[in-house]
């Protein structure tokens, strides 16, 4: 079913929610066709007759105070076209007709039971239904032309059918992950708009296991060397260098460590201006950063071997070269930085085996000799000097950001929002020395060395971003939820039992879970998004993690750097929804976050593999920062979540602060002394 233009029948209007592209993806497998979407501020009211059905999607704020909700005011007042709206829609509909929506106890991913009437929406809905809400704003009571239809066990409206009109809201959330028959209700809305399910349910097939294949251009050497091993000899000195290395090996990742290095004159991109390029180094500005590599990505065509090979990309991008919100900023390499792979080692831990290359045969019998040298080479020690700690507790100031972030979330402009602030250090010696004890002190996953020039990153991060096979299909980690390790085994074992059950943690996980399932919606194909670990607790050296994963096929024509665009940056470091958070992040957290919180990894024409800039030292000449942080949502208090940050700083350093943390009732609060806003 289609308009005589071709359009979809349906239309979202989305109010740069992050959770709009699940209900996408559910319109879509229930009808066959893609739905159109329109951000709230391109859509025009006089546009809606084309379309059979319209759903307003869920968003920040409140429908009478909204930017541009105004125009879904005058929509819910016409009487063309059936009408869903769904949490601020729904509020929308209530407001439009004359209904009080105000402040009530806030919801975030908490699920609730329904009580419900059993028609129009809710018809062959079971009667136990129980439902996923994200909301701090609702109605107790509505206008005589609306009629309720369900409730919470408290009274709160849940859903409303006007009397007259085909238009009907939802205050809950049907797309979530652990909504119940979500699907069959927005069936019954389309059904009733003269939708019909005319399309076969796409298979919600999940991907299997990343396929690998021997890399043809790399030539396997004789005998193994440990990557340990190898790096001393083949990094140390090295200007323009990556290690992206697998030192704590799980069954998800950690088969290959990939190690290289290049030429001053070798081929770099970096983020700054003209006075940052170098030779074979150009620069491209924060805002233009992720397209560039985009194109990069475009020419380089590796051998769809699940790793590295000649022509990869290897690198990182930080948080700041974001392209959600404006920028003027030019950046500096602090931003980010990619190398053109030209000479590389592959280790596979699982066949160990030693593979390598380079762009010509002068630079392969370079590395093999490298490699004949790390053979017989003593291993390394990895005693990091002493750490200077440069960083007063930033207690006061987090304070007064949590206090401002607490009154978003009470305000409906988020459901959770990840608050972090930045430690410096003063580290004396080579940085791969440097490298070499944070992994040893703190394996991970997703361990890397990077260097271009001055700038180093030394990352100890067990959070993957996205991976991308040759065959399409996408991966993304995101953790939500973090205790540390106890040396007692019973406590350890509390601690774990305690990060998987307690509801906090698990409405944190959620909400960023819906929001990767939307991310990722964006750009897979129609019913290929799917959850196949919900909040599974993984142990760490120091730490228990709480984690999920969902996955998804592109579409045809989506390329890895596409993908990584669409999840970027990691819901986990930004909380939901995504814009409206990161305009508040970036209002009251002091400093940009440069590199932190952004992606690490590789890329090329068909496959890709980032991790999330986490438990990460960043910096140049010596001086480091690492950054640190959680999610804010409602019930957090700023005491658990500073001591929960710093607690993620010591897997990474011994002290992280210069000075003893002060109490929070020290005179430290007050909205006069909010960190100003940046621009």
């Amino acid at each position: 079913m289609t308009g005589d233009d071709g359009r979809a029948p349906v239309l979202i209007v989305d109010n740069h929610d992050s959770y709009t592209f699940n209900l996408v993806q559910l319109v879509d497998r229930l009808t066959g066709m893609r739905p159109d979407v329109v951000a709230i501020d391109d859509f025009d009211v006089d546009d809606e007759s084309a379309y059979a059905a319209i759903i307003v999607s869920p968003g920040p704020g409140h429908p009478l105070t909204e930017p541009h909700f105004g125009r879904c005011l005058a929509l819910f007042r016409r009487r063309e076209r059936a009408i869903l709206g769904v949490c601020l829609g729904h509020q929308g509909l209530v407001a439009a007709h004359g209904g009080s929506v105000e402040r009530v106890e806030p919801a975030h991913g908490v699920l609730s039971r329904l009580e419900h009437d059993g028609t129009g929406l809710f018809r062959g809905v079971h009667d136990d239904v129980h439902v996923v809400r994200y909301h701090s704003l609702a109605s107790r009571d509505v206008p005589g032309m609306l009629r309720v239809t369900a409730r919470t066990p408290d009274g709160l409206v849940m859903a409303v059918e006007h009397r007259e009109l085909p238009h009907v809201g939802m205050q809950f959330h049907p797309e979530s992950v652990l909504t119940e028959d979500g699907a069959r209700m927005i069936a019954n809305f389309l059904a009733r708009a003269g939708v019909p399910p005319d399309g076969a349910e796409a298979p919600r097939a999940a991907p299997g296991p990343p396929s690998a294949t021997e890399p043809e251009s790399l030539v396997r050497y004789p005998r193994w060397v440990e990557p340990v091993d190898l790096a001393p000899v083949m990094l140390r000195g090295r200007r323009r260098a990556f290690w992206l290395d697998s030192a704590d090996r799980r069954d998800w990742s950690g088969r290959y460590s990939v190690m290289g290095y290049l030429d001053d004159d070798d081929t770099s991109v970096v983020v700054g201006g003209p006075e940052h390029e170098t030779p074979g180094a150009r620069a491209v500005p924060r805002r233009d950063f992720l397209g560039r590599l985009r194109e990069l990505g475009a020419d380089s065509h590796g051998e769809d071997s699940g790793i590295p090979s000649m022509g990869s990309w290897v690198g990182a991008a930080g948080y700041d070269t974001q392209e959600i919100l404006e920028s003027t900023e030019v950046g500096s390499p602090a931003d980010g930085f990619f190398l053109r792979v030209d000479r590389v080692v592959v280790f596979d831990h699982l066949e160990r085996t030693v593979r390598y290359g380079a762009s010509s045969v002068a630079r392969s019998d370079g590395v093999r000799a490298l490699l004949d040298a790390a053979a017989d080479a003593p291993h390394p020690e990895t005693e990091l000097g002493p750490i200077v700690a440069e960083t007063d507790s930033p207690w006061a100031a987090y304070v007064r950001a949590f206090d401002r972030l607490d009154e978003a979330l009470r305000a409906g402009d988020t459901y959770e929002a990840v608050l972090t602030f930045p430690l410096r250090y003063t580290i004396p010696g080579d940085p791969l020395d440097h490298y070499l004890a944070l992994r040893a002190r703190s394996p991970a996953p997703y361990a890397a060395y990077l260097r271009h020039d001055e700038h180093v990153v030394l990352s100890a991060s067990p959070e993957r971003m996205l991976r991308v096979g040759a065959d399409g299909r996408a991966e993304v980690r995101p953790i939500k939820g973090t205790l540390p390790r106890d040396a007692d085994p019973e406590r350890d074992a509390l601690a774990r039992w305690r990060l998987a059950t307690d509801e906090k943690f698990r409405r944190e996980n959620l909400m960023i879970t819906d929001l990767v399932r939307n991310d990722l919606g964006r750009v897979c194909r129609r019913g290929s998004v799917a959850v196949t670990q919900l909040m599974g607790v993984e142990s760490y050296r120091g730490v228990h993690q709480l984690v999920t994963v969902v996955e998804g096929s592109l579409q045809e024509g989506t390329t890895p750097v596409d993908a990584l665009r669409a999840v970027f940056p990691a819901g986990s470091m930004t909380g939901a929804p995504k814009r409206r958070t990161m305009e508040l992040i970036r209002e009251v957290e002091r400093e940009d976050r440069h590199l932190y919180a952004g992606a690490i990894g590789w890329f090329d024409a068909r496959q890709a593999d980032f991790s999330v800039i986490i438990r990460t030292l960043w910096g140049s000449d010596g001086h480091y920062r690492l950054d640190v942080g959680g999610g804010i949502i409602i019930g957090s208090t700023a005491e658990a979540e500073f001591t929960e940050a710093l607690g993620k700083a010591r897997s990474v350093v011994d002290r992280p602060l210069r000075e003893v943390t002060p109490d929070r009732h020290s005179g430290v609060r007050g909205p006069d002394s909010l960190p100003p806003a940046r621009n």
